[in-house]
């Protein structure tokens, strides 16, 4: 049950690349079960720091993941908006920043519903009694390659093309 959205559910965590795939779908987990514990069983950070942490004549390049304000600050792979009333200007302005980049992991999120609007209609959805889980990742890996072949919100925004639907599936 979550408490937040009022009933009995799943929850899955995303990670989505510039292009607008989502290139790891972690889950289920229980409708209760907050984002940074999702993200520690993941194991999602350690991959990072493995294989997105690249040594270069200029110094090390690590590549971040940004976060909402569900996760917390201290991780050097994971970058989260600054919580709190009375933030300076700069942590201010920081967040704003920081917005841009976060909200198009939710339009990836909100494709999936509306392309298969049956994965996000609770009530039809009974757990433990239909693959529920297996058809939101199902539906995340359609949305993808709908992604390939039309575009999307996220790559536009960012300005990065979709791949190809063959090198997608490979």
């Amino acid at each position: 049950f979550s408490g937040h959205k009022r009933h009995h559910g799943n929850n899955h965590q995303g990670l989505e690349t510039p292009d607008g795939i989502v290139v790891e779908m972690h889950g289920p987990f229980e409708g209760r079960t907050n984002d940074q514990r999702m993200l520690n069983e993941s194991g999602l950070l350690a991959r990072i720091m493995q294989f997105c942490y690249i040594a270069t004549i200029f110094g090390p390049v690590l590549f971040y993941l940004f976060g909402d304000r569900g996760y917390v600050h201290g991780h050097p792979a994971l970058q989260v908006p600054f919580k709190g009333a009375g933030l300076t200007a700069q942590k201010q302005s920081y967040n704003l920043v920081m917005s841009r980049f976060r909200q198009p992991v939710e339009w990836s999120f909100g494709k999936i519903g509306t392309l298969f609007a049956f994965v996000d209609f609770y009530k039809n959805q009974r757990l433990y009694l239909q693959p529920v889980a297996s058809y939101w990742q199902i539906a995340t890996l359609l949305t993808n390659c709908h992604s390939c072949f039309y575009g999307n919100q996220t790559s536009a925004y960012f300005g990065v093309p979709t791949p190809e639907v063959e090198d997608y599936v490979k």
